[in-house]
């Protein structure tokens, strides 16, 4: 007894420490549940979900995972390869390959939308975009297929889900968010995610796309390790350092073809012809490796990469707000290098070597 009340008048700051420490916790767990919901939030979305451990363990090699074309190859033009940039909203190299068809925008037939890969679909995210009188300019959807543990595919660009999706996304209470909008003619956006689980065959037919929409694809690895000489907090998007080229999900022929498309078409440039005449089009291929191009690009130690206007991270889309710039190389011609201007230090813009 003399031993015990000797260690607590020794060490009575201590215990009182432990006890702060504690109550502090236990308060803010109490009054401020967001926090634990959102740290709940981001295990989900990295794959530690309900249905994760029904899907399988990925394969070392994820070749032949995806065996169906989302569109059919009859109506695919080009894909516009990883590394693309229209700054503000895309001043950093995209992360997602665009579908381009024949025809300008607009000029698409309606067109079926296929499941690439068996798959669980886990959400449906729906986005309105509103013009500045509060009417609906466009309604899409982005669909997120999980092939197997930590690999999955995100398709947007569809223009309405087939009648048994649509079915599941409305039994299920949505969350819903409004923001700004991203381009030109959008006042405002709304985007309502439904979580799911959805299982689906390669091949089915889930939604419709075409008319007014391009589709276009993502795809993440969470099982790789980013890059540790990036700091990837500074670009407020946790998918952004797992992206990676969706067209290496394919095997064997179809993936030749696929990867065949690899481009952009140009026009041809007539000087002795009127410009009405100059309507000629011919395929620019991308011809250097990685032919799917490549959305990371920063390379430590030099002045390639991404650069932002300030020393804070977890800015609130920094491409749109002007705080980004990249020394990168062309997704269509990597030789070429060139500089991405977001907005904050010139107009915005893209500066190529002449």
């Amino acid at each position: 007894m003399i031993i015990l009340k000797s260690f607590l008048k020794r060490f009575w700051w201590v215990i009182l420490i432990i006890l702060f420490v504690i109550l502090s916790v236990t308060i803010y767990i109490l009054l401020i549940p967001e926090k634990g919901e959102q740290i709940k939030k981001e295990i989900d979305h990295y794959g530690d979900s309900s249905y994760s451990n029904k899907l399988p363990d990925c394969p070392p090699d994820l070749s032949g995972l995806l065996t169906v074309s989302m569109i059919d190859i009859e109506y695919l033009a080009s894909l516009t390869p990883l590394g693309n940039s229209n700054p503000p909203g895309h001043t950093f190299p995209v992360d997602h390959v665009y579908f381009e068809g024949y025809g300008q925008m607009g000029d698409w037939p309606r067109m079926p939308f296929y499941t690439p890969g068996d798959s669980i679909i886990s959400e449906v995210m729906q986005e309105k975009s509103y013009d500045v009188d509060g009417d609906i300019i466009q309604t899409t959807y982005a669909i997120d297929f999980n092939l197997c543990k930590g690999v999955k595919v995100v398709a947007a660009g569809v223009s309405e889900l087939m009648p048994k999706l649509q079915s599941e996304v409305d039994s299920v209470k949505p969350d819903c968010k409004s923001s700004k909008g991203k381009h030109d003619g959008q006042a405002t956006i709304t985007q309502c995610g439904y979580e799911l689980e959805y299982w689906s065959k390669a091949g089915e037919q889930i939604a419709w796309t075409g008319i007014d929409q391009i589709p276009e694809v993502w795809a993440f690895n969470y099982n790789v390790e980013p890059d540790k000489n990036v700091d990837w907090e500074r670009y407020d998007y946790n998918d952004y350092p797992y992206a990676f080229c969706m067209f290496d999900l394919y095997s064997g022929d179809l993936k030749d073809i696929l990867y065949s498309k690899f481009g952009t078409y140009a026009f041809k440039k007539y000087e002795d012809k009127k410009l009405e005449e100059r309507k000629e089009k011919y395929f620019l291929p991308r011809t250097i490796e990685p032919i799917c191009g490549s959305p990371h690009q920063n390379v430590y130690g030099t002045v390639q990469g991404d650069w932002f206007s300030s020393d804070m991270g977890g800015n609130d889309n920094p491409e749109f707000s002007g705080d980004g710039l990249s020394l990168i190389h062309d997704n269509i011609d990597p030789s070429i290098g060139k500089m991405v201007i977001g907005g904050n230090f010139a107009e915005v813009g893209i500066i190529l070597p002449r």
